[in-house]
């Protein structure tokens, strides 16, 4: 944005309007087969509530996480087949894994739906005998952890 960023060329003004053209352009973005991407387009504030510091106008998550965007700019094609940084073995997903073993307690392999990762600092902590509020954190636990 211009002001905002040294080489900025939007107008504040234009900026919401700039930002929803965007937006449709990158939901109608098709792979390298033809076929359109289930991308999603969202801002900072509305994923995360707060955001503070140097963050985007949006953020996008391509093709249900599985292509993500390059880091660096000027290549010859669209798409990159390979990490244009360097390997990046790691999967990117919405979804976090929690996974806890107790002795003597059958869990049974049982999935729990719905868990936040603000829940997992308090279960933990209640799990091994300390009051979760009592130590700062007033998120609730992971009831079928407990």
């Amino acid at each position: 944005m211009k002001g905002r960023e040294a080489q900025g060329v939007i107008e504040a003004s234009k900026l919401e309007a700039e930002k929803k053209k965007l937006t449709e352009r990158i939901l109608k973005i098709k792979d390298h087969t033809g076929r359109t991407m289930k991308n999603w387009v969202t801002e900072p504030t509305k994923l995360y509530g707060t955001a503070i510091g140097d963050k985007p106008d949006l953020m996008v998550y391509f093709d249900d996480l599985d292509w993500r965007s390059a880091g660096t700019v000027g290549h010859d094609s669209l798409y990159l087949f390979e990490n244009d940084t360097g390997p990046d073995d790691s999967v990117h997903s919405m979804d976090g894994i929690f996974m806890m073993h107790e002795p003597g307690r059958d869990l049974k392999g049982r999935e729990v739906k719905g868990a936040k990762a603000e829940e997992m600092a308090p279960t933990l902590l209640k799990l091994l005998g300390v009051d979760p509020k009592g130590a700062g954190f007033n998120g609730k636990t992971i009831g079928a952890a407990l």
